[in-house]
Parts: C-alpha cells; structure tokens; sequence
C-alpha cells in the first residue's frame, strides 16, 4: 500500500499465490497484475507490451501537457492553447475552457493552421480510428460545432474555424 500511494506507475506482483481471495487482495492493495506460474510466456509478453503501450501514450499526452502553444495575428489578437487546462486563451484575455476531444481536435487545426486538416485526420488522431462511416463525420462536425459556439460567443468580430467543403476544416489564425 506504501508502494501505491507513492508512484502511478504499473506495480506488478510475481508470486505464487493460488487462492483467489488472496489475489484479490493484492488487486485491492492497488496491484495492477499477479503474475504467477499459471502464466505462460505468450500471455506475459502481450499484459508487458500492452503496459509499455499504454505508459507510451501517457507520456505523449504529457509531452503535450508540458508545452503551450501560442500564435498572434497580424491585427495583434492572439491565440493561445494551454494543454494544462485543456483551454484556449483568446485575445481578448477570456480563458475558454473545452473537452478533452475539443481541446485534441482544436489542437490538431492549431498545428496544421491555414491548412485544411480533413476529416479522416480528425478521425484518426481524436478518436484513434480511420473508420470513414457517416456517423463519424457527424461527430466531427459537431464537436466543430461546439468548438465554434465556445469560440464565437467571446469573440464577434472572427471565426476561427473555417469549413472546407467535402474535406474537412482550417484553423484561421
């Protein structure tokens, strides 16, 4: 329990316990996995590849908490993501807080800005999936849709968010 209460990492447990209710006490403690002889290698490996993944990807997201991301326009508004709290600060001084899949997909049109950044895109880096069925689109466009009303509402004199027709949305900034 010392153990848990000081790191967030993976803490896995090599014993030879047979008895379900003491595995489950370990899982209580805070273990994340038992392994013991009645694991075989192939099963090892894929629980030890599937943690390294998953602890890779916590550290991207980190990677991208720890930077922020600033841009000025020529009139001298400026645009700022701030990944700490998943917001966006306007020109105007007003922090404008969103979901993590608004502040992801924000994100994406902030690093490809003045280009269009197509739907499959979006897709694939917010939802982890290329999958091009309709319903997903209507996702897209309506986590646009709310990105724009959150956006919009601060700021009367620009859209941030531009359309690009049948292929996906530019970030103008």
């Amino acid at each position: 329990m010392e153990i848990r209460k000081k790191t967030t990492k993976f803490l896995w447990i090599l014993s030879e316990v047979k008895e379900n209710s003491e595995r489950t006490l370990f899982l209580e403690l805070g273990a994340n996995m038992i392994f013991d002889s009645s694991n075989n290698l192939d099963e090892v490996a894929l629980i030890l590849s599937n943690s390294l993944c998953t602890v890779k990807d916590e550290m991207r997201e980190q990677n991208l908490l720890s930077k922020s991301f600033s841009k000025k326009k020529k009139n001298g508004a400026s645009f700022k993501l701030i990944p700490q709290n998943l917001s966006v600060l306007l020109g105007n001084g007003e922090e404008i807080y969103l979901t993590k899949q608004e502040f992801k997909t924000l994100e994406i049109l902030y690093r490809h800005s003045k280009t269009t950044v197509t739907y499959e895109d979006i897709l694939s880096e917010v939802w982890k999936t290329t999958s091009n069925e309709n319903y997903r689109k209507y996702r897209i466009s309506n986590l646009i849709f709310h990105l724009r009303q959150k956006l919009d509402e601060h700021n009367d004199s620009h859209t941030y968010i531009k359309t690009i027709r049948s292929k996906g949305y530019m970030l103008d900034i």
